[in-house]
């Protein structure tokens, strides 16, 4: 009798599992979540800059207390407006008007172009966009911003070292954003 209860204890142990619904069910999400996945390919050109333009966008950059702060408001509604904020003065702003229900790329560029021969040393710009504006007028506000155009007149910056001027293209290449919050 013992016996006959071991194997049957033994028989009762030993199943088959049946996996066929499990592969199934990975056969059908495998594909979906590839296809899923935000394939992101992020490509840096990097490009030769004058070493005195790029010891002074350095310099630029490792200041703590700056004497002039340069702001792009980015508004749907108003357009674009540029603050100028001067050490122990009053903050001057330049305001470009919507043309044609958007944005001035080219009258935007033209004051950012008088800016930048004001103050050469200044290589940073802050980007303040409302929420109402497209990724896509954002970028195009900051192209312009960043390199001068062969229309334009050249742009100089002194070399320190050997008190010559520098001829550059670069206006405002560091570009922050202000108030962007990330999703």
């Amino acid at each position: 009798m013992r016996l006959r209860t071991i194997r049957q204890r033994v028989e009762d142990s030993s199943y088959d599992l049946n996996l066929a619904p499990m592969l199934d069910m990975m056969v059908a999400l495998v594909p979906f979540l590839l296809l899923s996945i935000a394939f992101v390919r992020l490509v840096v050109v990097e490009t030769k800059v004058p070493q005195p333009v790029a010891k002074a966008i350095q310099e630029d950059r490792d200041k703590k207390d700056r004497e002039v702060n340069i702001h792009m408001k980015i508004d749907i509604k108003k357009g674009v407006s540029l603050l100028i904020k001067q050490k122990g003065s009053k903050t001057k702003t330049i305001n470009v008007a919507l043309k044609e229900g958007s944005f001035d790329v080219d009258s935007v560029h033209k004051e950012l172009h008088g800016l930048k021969e004001k103050y050469p040393d200044v290589f940073r710009i802050e980007v303040l966009p409302s929420e109402s504006v497209s990724y896509r007028d954002i970028v195009a506000l900051m192209d312009t911003a960043r390199y001068a155009t062969k229309d334009d007149r050249p742009l100089f910056i002194l070399d320190k070292e050997t008190n010559k001027k520098v001829q550059t293209n670069l206006m405002f290449p560091d570009v922050i954003f202000g108030n962007v919050v990330g999703s």
